[in-house]
């Protein structure tokens, strides 16, 4: 009833010189970053402006919560490797290429969680003869240098890698120097973990009876 009250409200209040003005739903997408959407997200918005365009009708929840889960649709899906010294990593592919500083994955963070990166962590990626350490973060991307190549995950949950300084307005010299394009395979390996010294307790002798 109130949500009722307050379109019939608003209509009120838009109406002017005897045309009613039809206002239509902001739809919000709750994710920290600029212009973060996936596609459900915009085909959403985009159908409900189309849909209030031609029918018209009054739209009563003037704030709509248009944030929705990404499909991951994945016709390639990326290989595990486990290599020498207990180090794991991912045979990744390059499905998209975006202002040839930006290379989507075929790679989820479930699959980085799967060899042990996890976010706020580093990583190996290479490609050819070109190994570069990466960066495992997220908006804003605080504490990571200028000049460092990030791997971060997108709305459409895979994971795409950048140079930082792209993203800064500044030369994206790090990522280039890879040389990717699209159907690359670069190798994401994980840091090997230190070994574990296993360390003798040795047995306390009896006290001595003084």
């Amino acid at each position: 009833a109130k949500v009722k009250e307050n379109a019939e409200a608003e209509r009120q209040a838009n109406i002017g010189g005897g045309d009613e003005i039809r206002t239509p739903a902001l739809h919000a997408v709750h994710r920290e970053g600029h212009n973060w959407t996936n596609a459900r997200e915009r085909w959403r918005a985009f159908s409900c402006l189309v849909e209030w365009a031609f029918v018209g009708s009054l739209v009563t929840a003037f704030r709509f919560d248009g944030t929705r889960q990404a499909t991951t649709n994945r016709t390639v899906l990326p290989k595990h490797i486990t290599r020498d010294y207990g180090s794991f990593a991912l045979e990744a592919t390059v499905i998209r290429v975006k202002d040839r500083t930006s290379f989507h994955l075929n790679v989820t963070l479930s699959d980085l969680d799967a060899i042990r990166i996890r976010i706020n962590s580093v990583c190996q990626i290479q490609h050819k003869s070109v190994s570069q350490q990466a960066y495992i973060g997220a908006y804003p991307f605080v504490g990571i240098p200028d000049e460092a190549t990030v791997l971060t995950e997108t709305p459409e949950d895979l994971m795409c890698l950048f140079s930082l300084s792209a993203y800064r307005n500044k030369p994206a010299e790090s990522v280039m120097e890879l040389g990717l394009e699209k159907g690359s395979t670069v190798l994401i390996v994980a840091p090997t973990e230190p070994s574990r010294r296993v360390v003798k307790r040795l047995a306390m002798p009896p006290p001595i009876d003084l």
